[in-house]
């Protein structure tokens, strides 16, 4: 499963990264809002937004890209290592409910 995390803090990339590789997954990993922001979406099974480093504009239109793809998506305030957690088993409860 691919999923894509949009914001969070730069410094806790590598954290990131390895979290979800824990868990068995590949991860995309979107600072910012970006030129074309759903191209750098692209195919992935779960969003996961940290609202509080996102800007309001990158958050919709992830929401929007999620929802016209029927993409599962979780939100956490803080970028924290325990709020990726939370999310990705949220997303895995989701996902499996649907398969």
């Amino acid at each position: 499963m691919t999923i894509s995390v949009i914001g969070g803090l730069d410094r806790l990339k590598k954290h990131y990264e390895k979290t979800v590789k824990e868990k068995g997954h590949k991860m995309k990993h979107l600072a910012q809002n970006q030129r074309h922001f759903n191209n750098h979406l692209g195919n992935v099974n779960g969003i996961i937004i940290f609202t509080g480093t996102v800007s309001h504009n990158a958050m919709w239109s992830a929401i929007k890209h999620a929802k016209t793809f029927n993409i599962p998506v979780a939100r956490s305030h803080n970028g924290s290592i325990s709020g990726l957690k939370k999310c990705i088993n949220l997303i895995e409860t989701e996902c499996s409910s649907t398969n």
